[in-house]
């Protein structure tokens, strides 16, 4: 795989995670431009999270596809289906209309995300398989950094005008169609080869963990602006500026990931990772300033760049190549899984103690997960040995 290869793959990053929040800074001038409509505040909030739910849906028959139809076609049909209804948001005049646009996005980003990991796994491996899951999620930082920025300053032109972020896109199709060729093993070697039985423990834990560490990393983006409006009067530019600085921190500690990870063990990690998370949502619950916020979505974003590629580096290393389109469709479904439910699971807690109940439960639940991997830890000679 040359540089430029490396540099598409990790492009096709930025288009995944941070997907649906690039609307985000735009969601309360959304809901002014449909207010009248009936269940708009519902709608406007789906606008943020129905691509989760899609992403989740689909990942299961992406990873199929990936498998016995191949790597790349997926990625290719992806990323146009990304450019086309993720921009047809700015020429809908309802918010039914925005919302079917959203569905298929979330298909698209189940494809990209699915793929692009996996032919990351299938082109590297060792060290150069930890610096490119490193960068992986440092790229997806940027974009989210990048994304959310540009839909900030988009979103103070017009509601509408953040969707264009999505036809970048369409840029990135032909050069991967010329570059990002089908790993030689997949094309003529996976019929043959012979496949140990799946690591399930493993595989339920990275599960597990990816939807609840998910459901709280999307509050930041979901419920963040509309707790930033109670702190301080501020534009959409300054609330995208604010979610940008927790992706830009994230992108910063994932860059080092590939260095980390030569010092501790991905167990240690990914304690860290928990520790500094369930900080930053505790702080939110008692911010009394803008600064305040901003230093506790900085940590979130530490134990983010760290958790994210631990866990595609943990799958990597355990699931054999011929099942791995499968189980990194798994992994996606649970991923997005967390993102869709995240609203879902938090909004009771909003309506009764208001916003920052929600972040004082994503810290909860970051000190149950430790808990509970600690012990797994303790009962499990394999989980140690991660």
């Amino acid at each position: 795989m040359n540089t430029f290869g490396k540099t598409l793959l990790l492009l096709g990053s930025t288009l995944t995670v941070m997907a649906g929040a690039t609307v985000s800074p735009a969601l309360p001038q959304i809901y002014a431009h449909f207010q009248g409509q009936e269940s708009a505040e519902l709608m406007v909030r789906l606008i943020l999270t129905l691509p989760a739910l899609f992403i989740a849906l689909a990942s299961p028959f992406v990873g199929m596809l990936l498998d016995n139809w191949g790597r790349r076609p997926v990625l290719l049909c992806s990323l146009a289906l990304y450019g086309i209804a993720g921009s047809s948001a700015f020429v809908a005049e309802s918010l039914t209309a925005i919302l079917c646009g959203r569905a298929l996005l979330g298909v698209a980003v189940a494809g990209i995300m699915s793929s692009i990991t996996t032919l990351i796994g299938d082109y590297f491996q060792g060290q150069r398989l930890n610096h490119m899951m490193g960068l992986q999620s440092a790229f997806m930082a940027f974009g989210g950094v990048a994304f959310l920025m540009m839909g900030g300053i988009f979103a103070d032109i017009g509601w509408q005008w953040p969707f264009l972020v999505y036809s970048v896109a369409l840029l990135i199709l032909p050069l991967a169609y010329f570059h990002l060729p089908e790993p030689a093993s997949i094309r003529h070697n996976i019929e043959a080869l012979v496949t140990p039985p799946p690591p399930y423990r493993d595989i339920a834990i990275i599960y597990w963990l990816a939807f609840w560490g998910m459901a709280g990393f999307y509050l930041i983006p979901v419920q963040l602006p509309f707790y930033l409006h109670h702190l301080a009067t501020i534009s959409a530019t300054t609330i995208g500026l604010m979610m940008a600085a927790s992706a830009l921190v994230t992108a910063i500690v994932s860059v080092g990931y590939a260095r980390i990870i030569k010092q501790f063990s991905l167990r240690r990690i990914l304690r860290f990772a928990h520790i500094v998370m369930a900080a930053g949502y505790l702080g939110l619950v008692y911010a009394s300033s803008l600064f305040h916020v901003l230093l506790c979505i900085a940590l979130i974003g530490i134990g983010f760049g760290l958790w994210m590629p631990s866990l595609n580096v943990w799958l990597m290393k355990k699931v054999p190549i011929a099942i791995r389109g499968k189980v990194i469709g798994g992994f996606t479904t649970c991923f997005f899984l967390g993102q869709f439910f995240s609203p879902i699971m938090s909004q009771p807690l909003i309506d009764t103690f208001g916003v920052a109940s929600s972040f004082l439960a994503a810290a909860l639940m970051m000190g149950i997960i430790l808990i509970g991997f600690a012990v797994v830890e303790r009962h499990s000679k394999k989980v140690k040995e991660i």
